[in-house]
């Protein structure tokens, strides 16, 4: 008998695809309250707006949403809805359905220094200015998924280095189908800017529901942190665009993340040492996807991988060229 299948969605995911499937199901519900569309033709109508990555995690989040609630009928014809064959870009999406293909994956230093300036005027009139800062600065810093916060810890060492820490202490959130090197990874943060380690701190602490100051609302209301997260990325979105040109596409914080691999590859580390410190199974994601290296910056300290997680990394990069790469082929010459 063949062994069962290991899951491929986790609990945090499912809870995430049912908050996306809620909120797209209002937004179905507002704008469709005067015709006839199924959901399945509403999304299908929004796929020119989406990418194709885009468009797969809504139709997930819909169906599971749907299915959940016992409506599998709806459920199965969400799953079928495709991809159109040219996507044309719809400028009055809502902000929940804005989609990567319109996020930057870099922080220019020009724009990571104005929406500092900004949000820091806005400190004393807006709760989520500071708390929206320090979520930007701390990922600049360490690269971590928005989801990855809710469970990083600060440690005073870690065993894998030598020397005492800082040490960030961060739940891998792709440990599925060996996209992730473990369960979790460790960031020696000795390197970083004293500034750095203090907006790391900090956000830990307002992430933190333990902490008197963290996950709260302007009124000191506890909050979950998909919540808090949420008026965050809110927060984000309405301050970065400000200081968008017309035309330009938008930072997220996500942005954050490409900016940080970009720094790295700038500043010399390998495929298989940025794997480790972003939480990838192999040196393939960054080498393909994640920042480019032409928009890293210089002269600021970076976190250091454990020695133990990098000997993890499956080498698929250089291996992936070396098949591309034609050969010499057969010698023009036998004698």
């Amino acid at each position: 008998m063949n062994p069962p299948e290991a899951p491929t969605r986790t609990a945090a995911t499912e809870s995430r695809y049912l908050e996306r499937g809620t909120r797209l199901l209002d937004i179905y519900r507002e704008e469709c309250a005067s015709d006839q569309r199924t959901v399945a033709e509403w999304l299908q109508d929004r796929a020119t707006g989406l990418s194709r990555a885009s468009l797969r995690q809504y139709r997930s989040a819909l169906a599971f949403t749907l299915e959940s609630d016992g409506r599998t009928r709806e459920a199965n014809a969400v799953r079928e809805v495709k991809a159109p064959e040219s996507r044309a870009c719809d400028e009055h999406a809502p902000t929940v359905l804005s989609t990567s293909s319109k996020k930057l994956k870099h922080v220019a230093q020009e724009f990571e220094t104005a929406l500092e300036s900004s949000l820091r005027h806005h400190m004393k009139s807006s709760h989520w200015a500071a708390r929206t800062l320090v979520w930007f600065k701390a990922t600049l810093a360490t690269g971590l998924r928005p989801s990855e916060w809710e469970h990083a810890v600060l440690l005073g060492e870690y065993d894998a280095f030598s020397g005492d820490g800082p040490v960030l202490r961060v739940t891998n959130a792709k440990n599925t189908n060996g996209r992730a090197h473990g369960d979790h990874r460790h960031l020696l943060l000795t390197d970083l800017a004293e500034d750095d380690l203090n907006f790391v701190m900090l956000q830990l602490v307002f992430t933190d529901p333990a902490e008197t100051v963290g996950l709260i609302d302007g009124e000191d209301n506890k909050l979950g942190f998909n919540d808090y997260y949420n008026n965050v990325r809110t927060c984000m979105y309405r301050y970065a665009g400000k200081l968008r040109r017309s035309g330009q596409k938008t930072i997220s914080l996500y942005s954050c993340r490409h900016q940080f691999i970009a720094d790295l590859k700038v500043a010399g580390y390998s495929l298989t040492e940025i794997a480790a410190l972003v939480g990838h199974g192999t040196d393939l994601t960054a080498s393909e996807t994640y920042g480019r290296r032409r928009y890293g910056k210089g002269g600021k300290g970076l976190p250091k991988p454990s020695p133990e997680e990098v000997a993890r990394i499956k080498p698929v990069a250089k291996l992936k060229w070396d098949i591309k790469k034609p050969g010499p082929g057969p010698s023009a010459s036998t004698s």
